[in-house]
C-alpha cells in the first residue's frame, strides 16, 4: 500500500514537473533576433557553418522582438545581449531606473547596438554564441544564439575579392584564344589556392591570392578582347580587299576592251597597208 501511494506521489510530482515545463516554454516570449548592417551573412568555408559576421570595430545593431504573452500588461526594466567573450551590452531605450510597459498580447521590438570589439577580445578563429535576456517584473526571459563572426580587416578583404571573382560568373569556354586561355587557367589556380588558404585560417594569404587572381582575370578579358579585335580587323581588311577589287573590276574589265580594240584596229589598218602581190 505504501508503496503505491509512493508511486502516485512520484507520478503526481512529475507531472506537476512536466506540467511547469510545458508553461515555462509557453512563456518563451523573446522573439528571433535580427541582426542589421553584418558584414557578411551566410556559409563561410572557415566556420563550416552558415555564420552573421561583423568587421572588427563596426557597429553591430541587433533588433530584439518581445511579445507579451503573460495575459497581462509587463514591466520591461532592462533588455540585454551577453556573449561567450564577456562582452554585455543594453539596449538603450529604458532608461535607468526606469521600465517600458507592454501590453498583453502585444509586441514591443528592443534595439542594441555595440562596438564590435577587436580580434584580441572576440577571437576570429571561431564562431561566438549569445544569450538574450529580456527582465521584466513576472520573470527573465532568455533566448540563446551561436555562429556570430568576428572578422578581421584582411577575412573582409578576401571574402570581399572571392565575391568580385565569382560574379564575374566565367568559364573556360569563355576564352578562345591562347594567351587568354593561359591566363584564365592560372586565375584559376590562384582562387583555388586562395580558398585553400581562407579554409585554414591564413586570411591574408587568402587576400594576396585572390588579389593576383582576379589581376589574370582581367588581363584574360583584354587578351580576349584584343585578339578579337585584331582578327575582326584582319578579317575587315580583307573583305574590304576583295569588296575593292570587285568594285574596280568593270574599271579594270572596261580598259583592257579598250586595248584590245585598239590593238584589233592597229592590227586592221596594218593589213590595209600591206602592198598586194599579183
Amino acid at each position: 500500500m505504501r508503496r503505491k501511494i509512493l508511486c502516485v506521489t512520484l507520478g503526481l510530482a512529475l507531472a506537476t514537473l512536466m506540467s511547469m515545463s510545458t508553461i515555462g516554454r509557453a512563456r518563451a516570449t523573446v522573439m528571433t533576433e535580427n541582426w542589421i548592417g553584418a558584414t557578411y551573412k551566410g556559409t563561410d568555408a572557415f566556420y563550416g557553418a552558415s555564420v552573421t559576421a561583423f568587421e572588427v570595430g563596426s557597429q553591430a545593431t541587433v533588433i530584439i522582438p518581445f511579445y507579451n504573452n503573460w495575459g497581462s500588461a509587463v514591466s520591461v526594466s532592462e533588455v540585454k545581449i551577453v556573449f561567450d567573450w564577456g562582452g554585455s551590452y543594453s539596449s538603450g531605450e529604458i532608461p535607468s531606473g526606469m521600465t517600458i510597459i507592454v501590453e498583453a498580447g502585444k509586441t514591443k521590438t528592443f534595439t542594441i547596438n555595440f562596438t564590435v570589439p577587436g580580434t584580441s577580445t572576440a577571437s576570429n578563429l571561431f564562431a561566438h554564441s549569445y544569450i538574450i535576456s529580456v527582465v521584466h517584473n513576472r520573470t527573465t526571459e532568455t533566448t540563446s544564439g551561436y555562429n556570430f563572426a568576428v572578422y578581421s580587416a584582411d577575412q573582409v578583404d578576401a571574402r570581399d575579392l572571392k565575391t568580385t571573382i565569382s560574379g564575374y560568373g566565367l568559364t573556360s569556354g569563355y576564352f578562345h584564344y591562347a594567351e587568354s586561355k593561359m591566363l584564365w587557367l592560372k586565375s584559376e589556380n590562384e582562387t583555388s589556392a586562395g580558398d585553400r588558404a581562407y579554409g585554414l585560417g591564413d586570411f591574408s594569404g587568402a587576400k594576396a591570392h585572390y588579389t593576383t587572381a582576379l589581376s589574370l582575370i582581367n588581363q584574360a578579358l583584354s587578351a580576349e578582347q584584343s585578339m578579337g579585335t585584331r582578327l575582326d580587323d584582319a578579317q575587315l581588311k580583307n573583305a574590304e580587299s576583295t569588296a575593292n577589287f570587285l568594285n574596280a573590276g568593270p574599271f579594270y574589265f572596261g580598259i583592257a576592251a579598250i586595248v584590245f580594240s585598239a590593238g584589233y584596229v592597229i592590227k586592221g589598218i596594218a593589213a590595209l597597208r600591206r602592198p598586194r602581190t599579183e
